[in-house]
């Protein structure tokens, strides 16, 4: 290891003197006063984040939440048209109906699987008909959520 008073005579040999800035050229430092224009923008977004707040679906017409097969069916044919076929009566061992929203042209009825989230998304195409995407943590939980709908047939 190099001897530290070595270092700092080489450091003394190569460095040189270090001078402040004139006195004028720190005042360019200091923070420069908000404008009424800065301040316009910052109201604006503050107001457009309030607004998508509002629009978010928290509850209402948006959104139900049941576990309900009939209520949450009910509730999607009358938003989409589509007559959703959830079955009737208690739902499979280890998947639980959670309720049902709107984003867009689509209704997305939400599941759980032993309490992992997924989503069936009822999205209409060009021909006027209805697609079913599912979305789930594991393609096991997939084939449980397909079973709301079509009992223990499912492969």
């Amino acid at each position: 290891m190099r001897d530290p008073k070595l270092i700092e005579e080489i450091l003394k040999r190569h460095l040189g003197r270090v001078t402040a800035p004139p006195i004028e050229l720190q005042g360019e430092l200091k923070p420069k006063p908000r404008t009424g224009k800065m301040l316009l923008w910052a109201a604006t977004w503050a107001g457009a984040a309030s607004l998508a707040l509002l629009l978010i679906p928290w509850g209402g017409a948006d959104r139900i939440r049941s576990a309900d097969p009939a209520e949450v069916r009910a509730w999607v044919q009358a938003r989409t048209g589509e007559n959703f076929a959830l079955r009737s009566g208690p739902p499979p061992e280890g998947v639980r109906l959670t309720g049902a929203y709107l984003t867009g042209a689509a209704a997305v009825v939400t599941f759980a699987v032993a309490g992992r989230p997924g989503t069936v998304r009822v999205v209409p195409n060009a021909a006027g008909r209805h697609r079913y995407l599912v979305e789930a943590a594991s393609a096991e939980d997939e084939k449980l959520a397909c079973r709301l709908c079509h009992g223990t047939e499912v492969n």
